[in-house]
């Protein structure tokens, strides 16, 4: 799941060893829901919103509004530890 999550964020720049490991922080952050969710979307299989909706008893729109919010906590988080360790944006 990591490395799929790393590609996510290509335009933080060319830095992929410390924008990965700055995801492997940011996920250890995240709630188990959320981790949860991530890894069944990201799986080898890459599950659809439709068979997640499926699968977990939930509305297609709750699962895609929650994995655009983990997404948007994931970058912001990503962003703030690259800043930190001076990669400038």
């Amino acid at each position: 799941m990591l490395e799929v999550l790393s590609d996510e964020w290509r335009e933080l720049g060319d830095f992929s060893e410390a924008k990965t490991n700055a995801l492997a922080v940011c996920l250890e952050g995240l709630s188990d829901r959320q981790r949860n969710l991530l890894a069944i979307y990201y799986s080898s299989e890459r599950t659809t919103i439709r068979q997640m909706s499926e699968s977990l008893e939930r509305p297609m729109e709750g699962i895609r509004k929650a994995l655009g919010r983990i997404r948007a906590i994931l970058k912001v988080c990503i962003e703030d530890k690259l800043k930190a360790e001076g990669y400038a944006k």
